[in-house]
């Protein structure tokens, strides 16, 4: 290795450190961050794939905020209708690869916000995170 890659990679280490220290003397001085709220999906999605397929999925969401939460639990009925139409109109392929399932997790997110948003209840809908998916 020539010096110049060598002194490059240390500069980036001692960067990488230095912002590292920087966020943990951020969160220390009061900082502090909420625990993660999760909302569990239950019961679990079973939707037809085609003819002769099933997906069977569990999933919890993330919130920003007790009152997602709370608007996430009232809804559910709604919230769960949108995603198994979503769901009920894909076929194996359309779940194949680890990019398309992220492309289905995203979308589910993003379905989940509109449909608070248009039942005018709270959406911080921060994600929405696949914890079993089976295709068979």
């Amino acid at each position: 290795m020539s010096k110049s890659i060598i002194r490059s990679a240390i500069f980036a280490l001692g960067i990488l450190f230095a912002s590292t220290a920087w966020a943990e003397d951020e969160a220390s001085e009061g900082g502090t961050t909420a625990d993660p709220l999760f909302v569990s999906m239950v019961p679990h999605f079973t939707v037809n794939l085609g003819a002769a397929r099933f997906l069977n999925m569990t999933a919890e969401t993330l919130v920003g905020n007790e009152d997602t939460k709370t608007a996430l639990e009232q809804h559910m009925p709604a919230i769960r209708h949108s995603i198994l139409m979503m769901l009920a109109d894909m076929v194996p392929d359309d779940l194949a690869t680890s990019r398309q399932k992220e492309i289905m997790r995203r979308d589910i997110t993003r379905a989940m916000r509109k449909t608070l948003k248009e039942l005018g209840a709270e959406d911080d809908v921060r994600g929405f995170y696949i914890t079993s998916l089976v295709i068979q």
